[in-house]
């Protein structure tokens, strides 16, 4: 994981400006416990795109396993805030009510995330990896990056690591 996040050091010196990148490589330090790196990584996605809705997910979660529970807890507000019925959001508020000691709110939003989308807590086990992997399959697979990056350029090297 550490090597694919090589990724996306790639796509933000290619493109320096682009939230998602930022994103992405927040969600893949967070996977593997790089708190700090990935704080100052969802910072700068907001920085970009300040009602980014994904990146104040994962700023959450980042909080969260900071222990940064009131931070946590208004992150996911906030993103739930621009998507109600974010399933990602709502479960990981569910997490942080349970840490906080509020289990009837953290029943609430579990079961409402999981009436959303029942795979949620697997998704965000492995969201980090499965993001890289996806990219990693797409741009090898058309040798280009998605187009949904912006960070295509003839100089990025798309070799399979």
């Amino acid at each position: 994981m550490i090597v694919r996040s090589r990724i996306f050091d790639e796509a933000i010196r290619l493109a320096p400006d682009n939230a998602l990148a930022f994103t992405n490589r927040c969600m893949t330090r967070a996977t593997i416990g790089q708190l700090e790196s990935a704080l100052a990584d969802c910072n700068r996605a907001l920085d970009l795109r300040p009602n980014d809705g994904i990146a104040l997910v994962w700023r959450g979660l980042v909080h969260l396993k900071m222990g940064r529970h009131d931070a946590a807890l208004a992150d996911e507000d906030a993103s739930l805030s621009i998507d109600p019925k974010g399933a990602t959001a709502l479960y990981l508020r569910g997490i942080v009510f349970r840490r906080k000691g509020d289990e009837a709110h953290a029943r609430a939003d579990i079961a409402a995330a999981l009436a959303i989308n029942p795979k949620v807590s697997a998704e965000i086990t492995s969201a980090g990896s499965s993001r890289v992997e996806v990219w990693l399959r797409e741009a090898w697979e058309h040798r280009r990056a998605p187009s949904y990056y912006n960070f295509a350029r003839p100089d990025f090297n798309l070799a399979p690591l």
